[in-house]
């Protein structure tokens, strides 16, 4: 090999070395946790990401070693001084990631709180672009005085990191064909008129993750307004003791579509496994009915947008159009540059990644269940979103989302006004459709906020639970009512056995005093020993 062709490999190797350490933080949302929790943390849709990772990280690459040629074709030494202090400073974004990912904030959130009276004082304040000069002021000296080490430290750096290469690509291209084999291609509007539906009355479940009855409707704090939450409950059922399946989502959400009791024994990367309290033995999730392939069978048009659990690859032959995002992970386009725009988006995020996924995630889930709702295609809607559970993202003085809310544990009842927000805009986009008031609207939660102790010291298992039928009755039910039942009140609802308000809160009378075992009516005994092994440990910071 020509020592010129040498030259050029061994620096295309390393400039592409770094970029892929550049990258990490983006590697590490493709892989997940752990290969066996991929059906949980791994982002959706899946095929046309894996290619748009692989080719960002290859085209910087690219377009990095084309700038530095030219600089030493045309000697511009300074350009290339330049440039390759960039590639060493972008080391940083890596090393911080790190930092971030360790969650040391979350384990002592005093530093939380400091860090973000220091964000509130230099970042959001007159001093941020005086200081921002003053850091490139002296990081020019900084790599001036250096100069001479500068170029070769950086192919150094590169070439000794250049394994990391192989691991990433070569989980890249293992995935890749895990993800055909596994993941279906999620169904998209085809863009042809909606046809007339015949099925009466179109049926939206919503549910909020983690929300709270006690802290949204008894005991709401001064000054948070819910004006949506307060006027569904005016013209709706209103479930004073509706209690879930399970204290967490990895159970309670499977439980309800199903109809009845679950608990997962095992994560695969394809599917759930569960026991049930009739059945000791294990059985798979796409092995049992669920209430879309009930609405399905009675010819029903079914659509999900949720987040956490793969909705889409565990149901797949029961719905008619799916979109899911992943727990802690940020998700992806739905086509290939759609993915590297996302991709390239996010890829100098300095600190708060977990907080600025869960806000891409939900307004994409945001904007993606209003095009489902405004599409007018869909008899049964299931939508299930992220908040009010942590990570806090909506800040309440400036009434947005944003990465840079304090994590306390006051934070949750922003997350509140989001979901007042989310119900507000599925609402006008409903009533703009003329479906608001001949459809039945479900609001509930699938547990209630675990850390409310951290707020005020009391924990409550009650969950919100209103039904407004189409008739728009307001009728207060204050006998307890497991939500393990929504699925058989739904399959009456399609049946057209029920029809009216009255009619709903007689089925709810009948059946309401009826509490399948496990229902979570107090607080678990704790179990310090369980079977499930990791499973918990990934509710706690997924769900």
């Amino acid at each position: 090999m020509c020592p010129k062709v040498k030259k050029l490999l061994s620096t295309f190797i390393s400039i592409f070395s770094l970029a892929n350490v550049f990258f990490i933080p983006e590697w590490v949302n493709f892989f997940g946790e752990h290969s066996s929790e991929a059906i949980l943390v791994t982002p959706t849709p899946r095929i046309n990401a894996y290619f748009a990772m692989g080719f960002t990280v290859a085209a910087v690459s690219v377009l990095v070693t084309i700038f530095i040629l030219i600089a030493e074709k045309y000697n511009l030494s300074k350009l290339n001084l330049l440039i390759h202090g960039i590639l060493l400073l972008s080391l940083g974004v890596s090393l911080n990631f790190i930092r971030e990912a360790t969650g040391l904030f979350y384990l002592v959130p005093q530093l939380s709180y400091a860090i973000h009276f220091f964000d509130r004082l230099v970042f959001y304040s007159y001093l941020k672009i005086p200081l921002a000069l003053i850091f490139l002021v002296l990081l020019g000296k900084l790599v001036y005085r250096f100069k001479d080490y500068i170029l070769p430290g950086v192919k150094l750096t590169g070439l000794v990191l250049s394994p990391l290469l192989l691991i990433c690509y070569g989980h890249l291209i293992n995935s890749f064909w895990v993800s055909v084999e596994l993941d279906p291609a999620p169904k998209f509007f085809s863009g042809t008129k909606p046809k007339s539906l015949s099925h009466q009355p179109k049926i939206v479940w919503i549910i909020f993750d983690e929300m709270d009855f006690r802290l949204v409707f008894e005991k709401r704090p001064n000054g948070i307004n819910l004006p949506e939450l307060d006027r569904m409950k005016s013209e709706s059922i209103f479930l004073t003791k509706a209690y879930p399946p399970s204290d967490y989502t990895l159970h309670s959400i499977p439980s309800l579509l199903v109809g009845k009791k679950v608990d997962v024994t095992a994560i695969t990367p394809a599917d759930l496994v569960f026991s049930t309290q009739k059945n000791s033995r294990n059985e798979k999730w796409t092995e049992l009915g669920n209430v879309f392939k009930e609405a399905k069978e009675q010819g029903y048009s079914t659509s999900v947008v949720g987040w956490y659990h793969s909705y889409c690859r565990v149901l797949k032959s029961d719905l008619d159009f799916c979109r899911r995002l992943p727990g802690g992970r940020f998700g992806y386009g739905s086509n290939f540059w759609d993915s590297v725009e996302v991709i390239l988006g996010r890829a100098f995020i300095f600190d708060r990644r977990m907080e600025r996924a869960f806000i891409h995630n939900l307004e994409e889930m945001h904007k993606i269940a209003l095009k489902v709702l405004k599409s007018q295609r869909y008899d049964f809607s299931f939508l299930h979103f992220s908040v009010p559970h942590k990570p806090y993202i909506f800040d309440t003085e400036k009434m947005k989302l944003s990465a840079r809310v304090l994590r306390s544990p006051k934070s949750y009842f922003g997350n509140l006004v989001m979901v007042d927000t989310i119900l507000g805009d599925i609402r006008k986009t409903m009533e703009e459709t003329g479906e608001w008031k001949s459809s039945v609207v479900i609001v509930t939660s699938d547990h209630s906020w675990r850390k409310s102790e951290e707020y005020d010291g009391k924990r409550d298992y009650r969950v919100p639970f209103i039904v407004k039928m189409p008739d728009s009755q307001s009728i207060t039910y204050n006998n307890a009512f497991p939500t393990l039942l929504t699925e058989d009140f739904i399959v009456e609802l399609i049946g057209k056995k029920i029809k009216t308000t009255p009619e709903a809160v007689e089925w709810l009378r009948k059946n309401s005093p009826v509490f399948p075992k496990g229902t979570v009516l107090s607080e678990p005994t704790p179990n310090k020993a369980s079977p499930y092994g990791k499973i918990n440990a990934l509710e706690d910071v997924h769900s």
